[in-house]
């Protein structure tokens, strides 16, 4: 059989990737990204851990969603593997059964659509071992508490669940009239699944992050699909502090450890992301915050264009900067750059992990009891 007898034979797919851009963006997501080497520690140590959904409950004090994670990858998830994660959201939500990798790409940069945007084939292969790792990642949890508990606003009663963080398989399919290498998605990702329960999803326009002449590196790709995650749920959740540190940047993109030259060019990439989004009118203004001694720059602050709810939906509950004040203050505006003595302190809620020891004493005996029993579970805050 011929090529083209062999495309006569497969049902062609039209695809319309997804132009919104789909974050899961729950404690659970948050915990699986940032601490999934240890959770697969111990997991394959046969040692419980546990992710704390709410510390205070009235009636039942610590409420707690036990986890674990088998992974057949030696190298812990990544943001860039959360961005593929959640683009691959985006397109099962939009109604696609099937994706490919040139689509991925297009939506990591912001060009959906745009036939023009080919990945280089190094990009192709990291985009393809971050699907393998996703798919070879399997993570169970169980809910049962926090649902009953927590009383979360969507769906039906979910107990547990166990599955590939991203449940999918390649195949060759007839794409656009093309037979393609594809990406098939078996059903919907658990994370998502959980994140929409709790109704912590937030969306915003692909084209945002879509920077002019930006290099389409694995780094640049990382630091700007997180920031701008971080720019939209501050948005969508206006307790939370317009300030994001560098160091957390620096940590969540896996570059803290990294040498002086590259966290030089991470924020100028980070800058670059900010004065798009002025440019497009996403936010208002932004500002370069440095330390109390004025030698380092510590933070990025910045102001959004009214109205705030016009572009983004469903809010967002938890911070992952740190607590940090600062004095001096370089601003970037339309009309020039304007310098500001002034002291101004921003705090952002940080997000805090225990790996082990006892929940606060409290004098319920249910709550003692609960103590004991759970005393040799690694809680994740």
């Amino acid at each position: 059989m011929n090529a083209n007898q062999i495309m006569d034979t497969l049902q062609n797919f039209q695809l319309r990737p997804s132009k919104t851009r789909i974050e899961v963006n729950d404690k659970t997501s948050k915990v699986v990204f940032s601490r999934s080497e240890f959770i697969a520690q111990r997991t394959n140590n046969n040692l419980p851990c546990a992710i704390i959904e709410k510390k205070k409950h009235k009636k039942h004090g610590t409420v707690m969603t036990p986890i674990t994670l088998c992974s057949n990858c030696t190298s812990p998830l990544t943001e860039f593997d959360r961005a593929v994660l959640n683009i691959c959201v985006a397109e099962w939500k939009a109604g696609n059964k099937y994706t490919t990798v040139n689509i991925i790409f297009r939506a990591l940069v912001g060009k959906v659509g745009e036939i023009g945007a080919v990945p280089t084939s190094a990009m192709k292969q990291k985009i393809v071992a971050s699907i393998l790792k996703l798919m070879g990642s399997i993570l169970t949890l169980d809910i049962s508490e926090s649902y009953q508990v927590l009383k979360y606003a969507n769906g039906d009663e979910l107990k547990y669940i166990k599955s590939a963080i991203l449940p999918c398989c390649f195949v060759q399919a007839k794409i656009n009239g093309q037979i393609v290498d594809a990406v098939f998605f078996d059903r919907e990702p658990p994370l998502f699944t959980v994140s929409n329960l709790k109704d912590q999803i937030v969306r915003y326009d692909a084209s945002l992050i879509d920077i002019p002449n930006m290099k389409s590196t694995v780094t640049n790709i990382s630091l700007i699909n997180y920031v701008m995650r971080r720019i939209v749920e501050i948005k969508t959740h206006r307790q939370l502090a317009p300030t994001i540190t560098f160091n957390d940047i620096y940590k969540k993109c896996g570059i803290d450890n990294a040498n002086k030259k590259v966290k030089f060019y991470a924020r100028d990439t980070v800058i670059r992301l900010f004065q798009n989004l002025v440019d497009k009118q996403f936010i208002d203004s932004f500002e370069i915050v440095k330390s109390k001694s004025g030698n380092k720059i510590h933070a990025i602050s910045f102001k959004f264009t009214p109205p705030a709810e016009s572009n983004i939906t469903n809010p967002a509950t938890d911070d992952d900067s740190s607590n940090e004040k600062f004095e001096e203050k370089t601003s970037y505006r339309d009309s020039g750059t304007s310098y500001r003595d002034s002291g101004t302190s921003y705090r952002d809620s940080g997000t805090s992990y225990r790996d082990s020891g006892t929940l606060p004493h409290k004098k319920s005996r249910r709550k003692a009891r609960h103590n004991q029993q759970s005393s040799n579970t690694a809680k994740i805050a």
